[in-house]
């Protein structure tokens, strides 16, 4: 599916893991959308979309710790940034986070601005360049640097129409590694533990729910928590999503 593209851009954050020093290259313009830009940003999401695992928040109330948030309101409600130094501002915001986790290595820092449907969102992503081959017009086998798509792992995007209507969670991002994705999260200013805590009731009420619905005896209502419980379990194990009709099926 075309990602429709509003403003994209392209930074560097310079990072070696374990060092606690970064610094920046700035591209001094927006790019021009095109094919290849196109095709780049499609294959992005697309690779964003099929990484299971995803964590989900909103942003948390301190936007002076936490300013992505209010970065994002200076360009997108008042308009007194452009998308151009919005985009600055969350790469000097991002370089003061790599340096707090040693592990963080640099990379391409891919920020753009997107529609889907009705929906607005803000992708920011971290990819790196692989040493690959090609062939040349005359037959020559060279070395050929290329951005390595396919390992995606430092991604966050914010669905700013779902922000701007009151939405419990409207930001998500890739957790991997929990050391990166610690890190970034950070950066991002997602919190996700409120949310986690009150899904988790949530679930706990529905199946209390279900058990009074379907008068189960004691024992029953046990196995059903046990299996559910199991199941989740596997899922965290495995890194994967909760899916609620998924679930209920399987119980």
């Amino acid at each position: 599916m075309t990602t429709n593209i509003t403003d994209v851009v392209i930074h560097k954050l310079n990072k070696e893991s374990h060092q606690r020093t970064a610094s920046l290259e700035l591209r001094p313009t927006v790019l021009p959308v095109n094919t290849v830009v196109q095709r780049l940003i499609d294959h992005l999401y697309k690779q964003y979309a099929d990484k299971p695992g995803k964590g989900f928040g909103r942003f948390e109330t301190d936007d002076n710790e936490y300013p992505v948030q209010k970065y994002l309101k200076q360009h997108v409600e008042s308009s007194t940034i452009s998308f151009l130094e919005l985009s600055n501002q969350l790469m000097r915001h991002l370089e003061t986070r790599a340096k707090t986790e040693s592990l963080a290595t640099g990379g391409y820092v891919l920020i753009a601005k997107t529609t889907s449907g009705s929906s607005n969102y803000v992708l920011v992503a971290i990819v790196t360049e692989v040493v690959g081959t090609a062939i040349t017009e005359g037959l020559e086998v060279v070395e050929s640097v290329h951005l390595d798509m396919n390992q995606l792992r430092v991604a966050g995007r914010v669905d700013m129409t779902s922000w701007a209507s009151g939405a419990d969670r409207y930001i998500s991002f890739l957790k991997g590694r929990t050391d990166v994705a610690g890190y970034f999260k950070l950066f991002l200013g997602c919190n996700d533990v409120h949310l986690a805590a009150e899904e988790s009731k949530k679930l706990l009420k529905g199946l209390e729910s279900f058990a009074t619905e379907q008068a189960l005896d004691i024992s029953k209502k046990e196995a059903l928590f046990n299996t559910a419980h199991t199941y989740l379990v596997n899922l965290a194990k495995d890194n994967q999503p909760v899916s609620l009709e998924a679930l209920s099926n399987h119980l």
